[in-house]
């Protein structure tokens, strides 16, 4: 922290001129004698309460993570309220200018394809109904607006093979459709209110959808209902499934759940 410290107060022109001669002399101040410290294993109880990492881990963290990071974390408990942590960073160890911007109102959600070649983002309704947009991976090129929702599209998850997308809305539907061309696949109308929660199962066999009614889980090609949870009184904003499609996590506005999914 020290070093960091140091490095951080010096002025331009004397700071190290590359990120491995930052590196250098951290491994070489992190050699000093008295620095390590023996790690410690908290012990094995019903409830094992969160432990702050041993100084060893936080510096060994600070190596592997590289300059940029390293700065930005250390940083974190000193900078002053309101001062960007970027102005911490070193010259060339950190970039604040955006790769792409896309200038559009009420994006709800948005999910990068599992093979990495577009983004879908959803769109709470301007005008009259809420769209989909598929877009290219630099937001340069808006690929294809799906119309199907009679409101805002409030989240969206892709299939894992890349090909289809399912979206909540406002309107109380999922609906399933393809990535390539826009066609509806399937309108699942299980929910009797708003649906800010999908998630696309990984192993791509069901669809979990929640809001402030309940979750239910189904089959995505069919639509046929496998599983509904009880009403959940905070409402449910956000869901994710665990990579083996066996568990399930579900967010509301006060609470946390995970469920152990048997289908």
């Amino acid at each position: 922290m020290r070093l960091i410290a140091a490095l951080v107060s010096l002025a331009p022109q004397e700071r190290p001129a590359s990120a491995e001669e930052v590196r250098r002399q951290l491994a070489s101040f992190l050699r000093r004698p008295g620095l390590s410290q023996p790690e410690t294993t908290a012990p094995v109880t019903g409830v094992v309460a969160p432990t702050a990492p041993s100084p060893t881990l936080k510096r060994r963290r600070l190596l592997r993570l590289g300059l940029g990071t390293a700065v930005v974390t250390a940083a974190v408990g000193s900078v002053p309220l309101g001062r960007r942590l970027w102005s911490q960073l070193l010259p060339g160890q950190g970039d604040n200018t955006p790769l792409a911007v896309q200038p559009i109102d009420a994006i709800q959600a948005l999910a990068w394809s599992p093979d990495g070649t577009h983004i879908v983002a959803g769109q709470w309704p301007i005008e009259e109904g809420g769209v989909a947009f598929i877009w290219s991976t630099d937001l340069h090129e808006t690929l294809l607006t799906y119309n199907g929702h009679h409101g805002g599209v409030l989240s969206v998850a892709w299939s894992p093979n890349s090909s289809q997308i399912a979206s909540g809305s406002s309107d109380h539907s999922v609906q399933v459709w393809d990535a390539s061309n826009g066609s509806t696949l399937l309108i699942y109308q299980g929910h009797r209110d708003s649906v800010p929660g999908v998630a696309w199962s990984p192993n791509g066999r069901w669809i979990a959808s929640g809001g402030a009614d309940n979750l239910q889980i189904w089959e995505a090609p069919s639509g046929h209902r496998l599983r509904s949870y009880p009403h959940e009184s905070e409402g449910i904003r956000v869901l994710a499934w665990s990579p083996d499609s066996q568990r399930l996590i579900m967010a509301g506005i006060r609470i946390v759940k995970l469920w152990q999914v048997s289908l």
